[in-house]
């Protein structure tokens, strides 16, 4: 099984960066055990009420399941991953395991989404600094990074069409923060 994760803070500094180290290390050492996405939230949930500078982070986290292409997915106050199908290029979101930030509310639970992948989907997971702007609502973020990454080619490397996503929608300077995660799946 593969774990992928993207996460967030609040704050900036130095306080920010020990808080992301403590959640990722968590998160990776839950998933380990064999947690599903939900389940990782909610126990990171607790994790972040008591050892969080900031109280409360976002977090999407999704595993891959080999044996049948499956990828379950949750998410805690993040911005939705998206799924580009090889087959079609059409870029959809993974909106269906979404819950609460983590954090501020004890014994939260977590939806939790699941779909197949084919040879070729590309799962993208980004931080909000890639899609949100002062004076444009995140919607209209997200409409245009699914647009940017259906033109995406099959034969580029994800890398290079991470690096353009990001330039196009956060170009320098930036008021925040961005992450962009991307995995191809293959046979």
């Amino acid at each position: 099984r593969t774990y992928v994760a993207v996460g967030d803070v609040v704050g900036h500094g130095l306080p920010a960066v020990e808080d992301m180290a403590q959640l990722r290390s968590a998160a990776r050492a839950l998933a380990l055990q064999g947690l599903s996405p939900a389940r990782l939230l909610a126990e990171l949930n607790t994790f972040t009420r008591h050892a969080s500078q900031g109280k409360f982070a976002t977090m999407s986290v999704a595993i891959f399941d080999p044996r049948d292409r499956s990828l379950s997915y949750a998410s805690a106050g993040h911005p939705p991953p998206l799924l580009r199908r090889a087959a079609t290029g059409e870029v959809g979101r993974l909106a269906t395991g979404h819950g609460p930030v983590l954090g501020p509310v004890e014994d939260i639970s977590y939806a939790q989404g699941y779909t197949r992948l084919a040879d070729g989907d590309v799962v993208v997971m980004y931080t909000d600094g890639l899609i949100e702007r002062r004076g444009q609502d995140i919607e209209t973020g997200l409409r245009w990074a699914q647009q940017l990454i259906s033109e995406w080619s099959d034969d580029e490397p994800l890398s290079q069409a991470c690096q353009r996503l990001s330039q196009t929608l956060a170009p320098a300077p930036r008021n925040d923060d961005v992450c962009v995660v991307a995995v191809r799946f293959g046979g």
